[in-house]
């Protein structure tokens, strides 16, 4: 008898060691897979812009003098000198543990973003294989790799990658909590979800899909046990703690937010234009949109998997209703497990759903192709050598919408301020401070302000850099426009 039951429980641990290898070997390729298609368009896809010295210019400030702000807005009575609070304060405390580690610099921040985004997709491969073999995780998996939307994601330094992976994180705990029974991975779930709440306001999809799931999947257990207790009180912990920031500076606080929700309701971005730029990728958007469809209009129903369909629905009416070009990651990830789980469970001619799915990837793969041919000629380096040849060192800068960001080959050398893309209390505070700076920064002065325009109009472009379309700037001098008019105030 002992032998004939030793038998099989070493058959099943062989097995289970020959399952964990091979999940261990799609997870090394998923890495290699994301380095490749990722480190040849880290520094050149998207340009440096907009977005990223708001976001890395607080960190060196918090790294250098202790608190969380910055002096590229200065002029716009946001408060933000003191207090950043247009966006929750954890990813900016995680990128300043990273450069103290890996150093100041565009690079640095961007190889966060990347290592974050791996991190991602490697959740993806982990959350799949609950439904799905390995073989169907992984080439699902690989989808989410090539995609433009990971690219973007991994090599831009925003918060996006982080918050992304938290919300993973927090939703496989919870899982783990119901497979384990016990109230420690229901905190860690909490506190997962509140992190990625302190990250970024979409993080909120752990906290609705969790508390959703509770409510309609799991009643029951809601009503007998301190489970759901064990994860909002964890999960209150990080609530409390960006409360505690806030009221460091209520004003400073309302103000940014508020700025924040007048620009996404600019008419210039309507709910449905992440939808429109997604049109150069209708194979790969219709077989997700398929799986997701599938899956929630029954398909969770034969597989066991509500908390998906969970997931999915809320990552897309919260990335849709954020209505910014940097979102489309946070639901398209989702949509990749959701494709594993079609995969598995698909009753239809499933050489059909493979095509589908190789014509996606080879839809993702033509457009990286493309993009690491367009960009091959981006050299940051080289623009900002003509940078600093052009402006000298300790003269202020005014960078406006720019195609490529000075801040980098700037910073540290002159003082700069920034256009700030929120509506402001004076409509002309962007022209005030512009009017206040030696050189203006720009790319594009048809699309810019009024006064911004009639600043630029009377400079004198100094330096160009035409790197080809979306990495051209000119350098504008303001001095020289203001003694032109000081000598003509002379003649008459």
């Amino acid at each position: 008898m002992t032998l004939s039951q030793a038998a099989p429980i070493e058959d099943l641990a062989s097995r289970e060691k020959c399952g964990l290898s091979e999940d261990l070997a799609r997870g090394f390729l998923l890495v290699l897979l994301a380095f490749a298609a990722s480190l040849p368009l880290l520094m050149k896809l998207p340009a440096p812009f907009i977005d990223e010295p708001g976001f890395i210019d607080p960190v060196v400030t918090l790294l250098r003098h202790g608190y969380l702000g910055t002096d590229l807005y200065n002029g716009y009575a946001l408060g933000m000198e003191k207090h950043v609070y247009w966006q929750p304060p954890l990813y900016f405390l995680a990128l300043a543990a990273w450069f103290r580690v890996f150093g100041i610099g565009l690079a640095q921040a961007r190889a966060f973003s990347l290592i974050c985004s791996v991190g991602t997709v490697l959740l993806v491969y982990a959350l799949s294989r609950r439904w799905a073999t390995a073989n169907q995780a992984f080439c699902a998996s690989a989808l989410c790799v090539v995609s433009v939307w990971f690219q973007f994601d991994a090599s831009v330094a925003r918060m996006d990658s982080l918050c992304i992976f938290l919300t993973f994180a927090s939703v496989l705990a919870y899982l783990r909590a119901i497979d384990r029974s016990g109230k420690r991975w229901y905190g860690v779930s909490g506190l997962l979800a509140g992190l990625a709440v302190l990250t970024h306001p979409l993080g909120v999809v752990a906290l609705v899909v969790v508390v959703t799931h509770f409510l309609f999947v799991r009643r029951d257990v809601l009503r007998r046990s301190g489970e759901f207790g064990a994860f909002v009180a964890c999960f209150a912990i990080c609530v409390v703690a960006w409360t505690v920031y806030i009221l460091q500076g209520p004003e400073a606080f309302w103000i940014q937010m508020h700025a924040q929700f007048l620009r996404k309701e600019h008419p210039e971005m309507p709910w449905w234009w992440q939808l429109w730029l997604l049109r150069k990728h209708p194979a790969t958007i219709l077989l997700a949109l398929g799986a997701c469809l599938w899956l929630i209009f029954g398909g969770w129903r034969r597989t066991n998997c509500a908390i998906l369909a969970i997931a999915v629905m809320a990552a897309f009416v919260c990335a849709l209703g954020g209505r910014e070009q940097t979102y489309p990651f946070y639901y398209f990830s989702w949509a990749c497990v959701a494709i594993a789980v079609l995969l598995k469970h698909y009753q239809g001619r499933r050489i059909v759903l493979i095509g589908c799915l190789a014509l996606a990837i080879s839809n993702e793969l033509a457009g990286l192709g493309y993009n690491v041919w367009r960009c091959r000629h981006r050299d940051y380096s080289a623009l900002s050598r003509t940078l600093r040849a052009a402006i000298p060192a300790g003269k202020s800068v005014y960078i406006g919408l720019a195609d490529v960001s000075p801040y980098f080959a700037l910073r540290d050398r002159n003082p700069m301020r920034a256009e700030i893309p929120v509506p402001l209390s004076k409509p002309n505070a962007h022209g005030v401070v512009a009017s206040q700076c030696d050189y203006i920064v720009d790319s594009r002065p048809e699309f810019e302000r009024p006064d911004i325009v009639a600043l630029i109009s009377s400079a004198k472009p100094i330096a160009r850099v035409d790197q080809g379309d979306g990495y051209r700037i000119v350098v504008f001098d303001r001095r020289a426009s203001a003694s032109r008019m000081s000598d003509a105030g002379q003649e008459r």
